[in-house]
């Protein structure tokens, strides 16, 4: 159960590191697929990008899971852009959540 808790506690605070330090870009739809197991813990779709990060103009190919309808969202459409949060150490680690 220890194990459990750190693992708990190293998510939150990378997460709370990247929502502080990441940098916002945009990112391309490529695809949007639907997610076998959408029960309540898994996602319900996992949605493909590729942005070009700001500081080395490298493009990086990735991905990132949604709970939710895709079909209510207006933003997430395949062919769009959306703004998602990047973290500047690890880049392909991503972060969505109907960032402005």
């Amino acid at each position: 159960m220890g194990y459990l808790g750190f693992n708990f506690l190293f998510d939150y605070l990378n997460r709370t590191r990247l929502l502080k330090k990441g940098l916002k870009v945009k990112a391309h739809i490529i695809e949007i697929k639907r997610s076998l197991l959408g029960e309540n813990h898994l996602p319900d779709y996992v949605v493909e990008v590729f942005y070009t990060h700001p500081n080395t103009e490298k493009i990086y190919y990735t991905e990132f899971e949604y709970f939710g309808d895709v079909n209510a969202n207006e933003r997430l459409k395949k062919g769009k852009d959306v703004d998602i949060l990047i973290d500047p150490q690890n880049p392909e680690n991503i972060y969505f959540k109907n960032v402005i």
